[in-house]
């Protein structure tokens, strides 16, 4: 038996399916003269979905609803220019992007300073 939720599930995954493929991280191939550039990029893909059937005896009625984020983010190009291929990376960390990833390991160096102090160690 094929219930409305499984119904809304299936359709979601499907229609997903149709829009990331192996051609959406590494891009095809973009030939310049001598040089070939092929284009990486980072997707990120989050997928919710629910329903609920509430009702009276008999048939229930089904409220459902599913809801999907993707983010394509450019990481680096891979040139190829005779024999030799380089990764020419795009860094496209903001400076706060940069400082939020920054945040954990200054936290950590602190906490371990404050470790070597109990233990009577100079810093």
């Amino acid at each position: 038996m094929d219930n409305p939720l499984s119904s809304l599930l299936n359709i979601s995954m499907e229609n997903l399916k149709r829009l990331v493929d192996v051609n959406t991280i590494v891009g095809s191939p973009i030939i310049s003269g001598e040089a070939t550039i092929i284009p990486v990029s980072k997707v990120k893909l989050g997928f919710l979905s629910g329903g609920s059937e509430i009702g009276k005896e008999g048939k229930p009625p089904f409220g459902g609803a599913s809801g999907s984020n993707m983010t394509i983010e450019p990481v680096c190009f891979i040139v190829i220019l005779k024999n030799e291929a380089k990764i020419v990376s795009i860094n496209n960390d903001s400076p706060l992007e940069y400082i939020i990833k920054t945040i954990p390991k200054l936290v950590e160096n602190t906490k371990s300073l404050f470790k070597d102090e109990e233990k009577g160690v100079k810093v």
